[in-house]
């Protein structure tokens, strides 16, 4: 996936990624906040067979370069709906989802049981 990809161009691994975004993070925001620059990464889980994706976090930048947790309308994407849904919501929200980077930065993964 091009996200994984980008992520290790960015930070080198995942270590690192959670040294220099996640282990930094003192705040959680809105993701309408008009300070946010871009998201950074929204991780996504799910079991195998079942219909919906959860969102296991979401971080972002602010525009003066700190990183926040991001809250997003809610805790779960259908399935084979990623961008329907975050478009959606980004439409009741009055944001441009596209200009936060949101559809670069998802890793998704399924576990079995």
């Amino acid at each position: 996936m091009s996200e994984t990809r980008n992520l290790l161009e960015l930070y080198g691994s995942y270590d690192d990624y959670h040294e220099t975004v996640t282990q930094k993070i003192t705040e959680r925001i809105y993701w309408d906040d008009p300070r946010l620059a871009e998201i950074v990464r929204l991780r996504l889980l799910s079991d195998l067979g079942f219909g919906f994706w959860d969102i296991a976090y979401c971080h972002g930048r602010l525009k003066d370069g700190s990183f926040v947790d991001v809250e997003l309308p809610d805790n779960q994407i259908p399935k084979g709906r990623i961008k329907e849904t975050i478009i959606n919501w980004a439409k009741k929200d009055d944001i441009y989802a596209k200009g936060l980077n949101i559809f670069n930065v998802i890793s998704n993964n399924e576990r079995i049981g």
